[in-house]
Parts: C-alpha cells; structure tokens; sequence
C-alpha cells in the first residue's frame, strides 16, 4: 500500500477515495501525483475511469501520468501504449521527449521507439 495521503477541501487527509465519486479532473490529479488506485474497483471501472481522464487530458504530462498509471495500476502494457504515442503526439520540450523515451525503454523494452523520440528530440535543439 501506497504511503501517500490527499487532502480534501474541508482540510482532512485521507489515505484513500472513492474513484468512481470523483470527477474526471479530479482522478487526473489523483494520477499526477501518484494517488489513484484501482485497488477497490474492477477493471472495467478502471478502464472506464482512465477513458474519462484521456477524455479531458490536455497536455503530454497529462497522457504521459495516465500511461505510466495504467502501467502501474493495470499492467495493461497495450493500452498504455496508445496513450503513451497521445503523449508523443503532444511533447514539445526535449524533457518531454527524453522522459518518454526513458519510460518507453524500461517499460516496453521497445529501443526503436525510444531512440526515435531521442532522435526527434535533437531536431529540436
């Protein structure tokens, strides 16, 4: 179990939420900061949930913590690469390109598409 604690607005801290009570935006917050966990839902509700977030994401931080959330949370290492190739489709600083390239090495092991986003990453300096 994580040891990670969330504030709610009226100034308690709690240890864990109910995903499914919670907004969009909120669940997306949750996975910024390494706090959703699908621990009491079923992998439909999950999925659901995750559908809902890319729904509202904006930016590469935002698909890049739902990817690596449904990497850790799901293992579901296809789904997380859809989202991981939105993410792509949105970085714009090499720091988003070398992250990526990072996380797309140690979790799919995949060299050819890390090295690519590197490459892309030195067209832009």
């Amino acid at each position: 179990m994580k040891n990670i604690t969330k504030e709610l607005p009226d100034g308690t801290f709690v240890d864990s939420v109910n995903h499914l009570k919670q907004s969009p935006k909120d669940n997306l917050i949750d996975m910024i900061a390494g706090f959703f966990c699908i621990e009491k839902l079923t992998k439909e509700q999950a999925i659901q949930l995750y559908h809902e977030t890319i729904e509202i994401a904006q930016d590469f931080y935002d698909f890049f913590s739902i990817g690596d959330s449904i990497i850790r949370e799901l293992k579901d290492f296809n789904f997380a690469r859809q989202v991981y190739k939105l993410a792509e489709e949105k970085a714009l600083t090499n720091e988003d390109f070398s992250l990526l390239s990072d996380s797309v090495k140690e979790n799919f092991s995949d060299l050819v598409w890390s090295k690519n986003l590197l490459l892309v990453k030195k067209k832009q300096i």
